[in-house]
Parts: structure tokens; sequence; C-alpha cells
């Protein structure tokens, strides 16, 4: 069965393994989602604002990207991704913040 959990490896499995792995934290919400609710911890650039300051991140460490439901954060790994970096898409903020609770 161990096999098969390997072959499996869920959303939960790789954020918990970047979050081991010091990972930067990046809420692609907007500006006025931001204000609303954020997660001190995470740095704050817009998905509109990617491409210029993405470059802003530490290319060796893992991206951890979220937004307010998973579709933004989702293009935003791909994004990221492009870029050279290796990211993981954590969903929603809700979800974020579970993850850190673990």
């Amino acid at each position: 069965m161990n096999w098969f959990r390997k072959l499996f490896v869920t959303r939960a499995d790789r954020v918990a393994k970047y979050l081991d792995n010091n990972a930067q934290l990046v809420d692609v919400r907007t500006h006025r989602e931001h204000a609303k609710r954020n997660l001190p911890t995470a740095i704050h650039i817009p998905i509109d604002e990617l491409h210029v300051k993405g470059k802003q991140l530490d290319p060796k460490r893992p991206v951890i990207v979220f937004c307010a439901s998973g579709t933004r954060s989702s293009m935003a790994a791909v994004v990221l991704r492009g870029m050279g970096y290796v990211t993981v898409n954590a969903g929603s903020i809700s979800q974020m913040n579970q993850y850190l609770l673990k």
C-alpha cells in the first residue's frame, strides 16, 4: 500500500513538504481582498503584478501560492514555474491557513 501512496502525492503532501523546506508563501489576491484578510507570513503580490514583482522572490526557495478560491493561484503557479520557480498551488487562503495550523 505504501507504493500506492507514493504514486499519488496530494496537494497537502506537497504543501507540507515545501513548508518544511522554508517555502515562500505568496498571496495573489487583489489589494482589497488582502486588506480584508491576510496571512502575516505571506508575501502579497497580486496576480496582475506577478510578472514584474515575482522577480523579488528567492529562486532557491520553493513558492506556495494561494488566493481566494484556488483559481488565480493555479494560474500564478504556472506563471512562476515559467519564471523558473518550484511552486505548488495551496488553493484558497482558508486552505493555506489550515496547512499552517497542522
